[in-house]
């Protein structure tokens, strides 16, 4: 290879670089949650302590949904697809978690977040498990 060539080929590599890592960056990238497409749900008891986890409107018409509500500690919360149904039908839903120690969820999703027939996946998904009607607690 003359080095003509070598050089064209090392300045071909290096302007493609950046495009190539681009769109490799993007495989696997969920979209940032925004105020638009989730909403915030806290512990509402007595425990001295709070937790969140966000519903997204993307997960209308699930078959339930595992969320980690985060705060000092971690709890796992089971929302079934009859809930999740009922929250986005603008009904409120309460769950009681008793592992490790009780909170109890008092879910409502605002006004007209999530409007029927937009964003949803209408499949199943969580990131975890089951967990029974009442859903289970973590930590």
């Amino acid at each position: 290879m003359k080095r003509r060539q070598f050089l064209i080929r090392v300045v071909g590599v290096a302007l493609a670089a950046p495009t190539i890592v681009k769109l490799t960056g993007c495989v696997g990238e969920s979209e940032p949650e925004t105020e638009e497409d989730s909403f915030a749900v806290h512990n509402d008891d007595d425990s001295g302590h709070t937790h969140e986890f966000f519903i997204r409107c993307s997960q209308r018409g699930s078959d339930g949904w595992m969320y980690t509500a985060a705060g000092a500690h971690t709890h796992q919360v089971w929302v079934s697809a009859e809930n999740l149904n009922a929250i986005f039908g603008g009904q409120a839903v309460t769950i009681t978690t008793t592992a490790g120690h009780p909170h109890t969820w008092a879910i409502q999703m605002p006004g007209s977040l999530c409007p029927a027939g937009g964003s949803g996946s209408g499949s199943s998904g969580g990131s975890g498990g089951s967990g029974g009607s009442g859903g289970y607690g973590g930590y």
